[in-house]
């Protein structure tokens, strides 16, 4: 690793055992490695096509170009719930994640997410991969999607985690995004 790496692994706080070097595998077999490994960056692949630079995400980006991938990739793999919240006013659930998910239910009222103010919760899974789990539920579910708004800091913001599904199909697509990542 050059100093310019080592110096970005350092501000980001990464920890040596999550970074793994896969240079010379192919892409699918580097990103398959490192999901399976947990680790966080990988110096693989070829280098980025703007600057150069070595250090990779799971999902292909350039961690020195694009550091925000770094976080995104940290919640996906952070310990949670992923929880299942109701609103009667919108007949719709919303699928997220949280530490602590009655506490994120008061907050979905209090900021009146999609709009609504009645939000209750319904159920809630622990795993130690919760962004994860998430993503692929709703990824699943996304013919059932619903947009809405609710404002955030005097800022109107798209509710992205909207959908008008029954109960039975939302824990459905958890159950399945828990087994998919080997998780329940």
């Amino acid at each position: 690793m050059n100093k310019i790496e080592r110096d970005f692994i350092a501000h980001h706080g990464i920890p040596a055992s999550s970074i793994e070097d896969l240079s010379g595998l192919p892409r699918t077999e580097w990103r398959q490695r490192m999901r399976s490994t947990n680790a966080l960056v990988s110096i693989a692949g070829a280098p980025c096509r703007a600057f150069g630079h070595r250090l990779r995400v799971s999902g292909g980006q350039c961690a020195q170009c694009n550091p925000h991938s770094l976080g995104y990739t940290r919640r996906h793999r952070s310990p949670g719930f992923v929880y299942v919240a109701f609103s009667t006013e919108l007949a719709c659930r919303k699928v997220g994640t949280a530490v602590d998910p009655r506490a994120r239910i008061e907050l979905l009222s209090r900021e009146k997410y999609g709009g609504a103010v009645d939000w209750v919760l319904e159920a809630s899974f622990q795993t130690d991969r919760a962004g994860d789990v998430e993503t692929r539920a709703q990824r699943a579910l996304k013919r059932f999607r619903q947009d809405g708004s609710y404002r955030k800091e005097g800022k109107s913001i798209n509710a992205k985690e909207l959908f008008c599904a029954d109960l039975q199909q939302v824990r459905k697509a958890i159950r399945k995004a828990l087994r998919d990542i080997g998780r329940e």
